[in-house]
């Protein structure tokens, strides 16, 4: 049987139909699924080359989750299709290194390419209540880069927050820099300089709470249990706010479990 490649319409229903008559696959991952379908309601869905892919036997062995997608999704898409190849096909599919983010950004020209998509991821999950409730979500590229569009001034925070001497994740530390410098960018800046270097910070003062903070991120570094990303951002903000407020903080603690997450003032 030779092989073909030709584009085609893949409606939802013939998309089901090769779900039911695929080959033996790797597990699914409806929430990867969820993620295709979300782009193709989004109008990113295009028709890159990338190919659904069939074997001798006419069993679908690449293109499950987009298969999926399109029948979540319930709208119907065009994209190349590959029929007739070899049943070994299926263990060389997809064994390239992923495009990420960074990678997109990299292409673009955009300086610490890695570090600005991590502050981009992070700046989604705020935005849409993930970090809150301590979920690891990630945005579709065509999200991070609107995304970056609408804030520019992350790009900014990304170069202010010096990675060294810091205490969290730096595109974590960006995005919440961020977040503080929308409210006082020199606040902002001092708060994470203190953070990091330890100096001018003291415990009878409003800095009283980057101290603590900075007491439990070095704690945190060699603890056998790490302390949550979510936590980490409601402490971080917690000390913002008490140094905003200029008030002495005695004690900084989060129970996601007894409070909600703290607001940034």
């Amino acid at each position: 049987m030779a092989v073909t490649t030709r584009l085609e319409t893949i409606t939802p229903a013939k998309a089901q139909r090769w779900l039911d008559s695929r080959a033996s696959n790797r597990p699914v991952s409806e929430c990867y699924a969820k993620t295709i379908a979300a782009a193709i309601n989004a109008g990113e869905w295009e028709v890159n080359g990338e190919t659904f892919k069939f074997n001798v036997d006419d069993e679908l062995i690449d293109g499950q989750h987009r298969c999926l997608g399109v029948v979540i999704a319930g709208q119907s898409i065009q994209s190349f299709v590959t029929r007739g190849l070899n049943n070994c096909t299926f263990d060389t599919i997809d064994i390239g290194r992923k495009r990420t983010m960074g990678a997109i950004f990299a292409k673009h020209g955009e300086a610490n390419y890695n570090r600005l998509a991590g502050a981009v991821a992070w700046l989604w999950r705020y935005s849409n209540g993930y970090v809150a409730s301590g979920h690891q979500q990630s945005p579709r590229i065509c999200e991070g880069m609107d995304l970056l569009d609408k804030h520019p001034g992350l790009r900014e925070s990304v170069q202010a927050v010096n990675p060294k001497g810091l205490l969290m994740s730096p595109s974590m530390a960006a995005c919440i820099h961020y977040l503080f410098a929308l409210k006082d960018r020199e606040s902002a800046d001092l708060f994470f300089d203190r953070l990091a270097s330890g100096e001018s910070i003291c415990k009878s003062n409003s800095t009283s709470g980057i101290l603590l903070l900075r007491n439990i991120l070095i704690q945190n570094r060699t603890a056998n249990a790490r302390l949550q990303n979510h936590c980490i951002w409601a402490l971080a903000i917690k000390a913002w706010n008490a140094m905003r407020d200029r008030k002495v903080v005695k004690v900084l603690r989060y129970s996601a479990e007894h409070e909600l997450f703290p607001q940034i003032m």
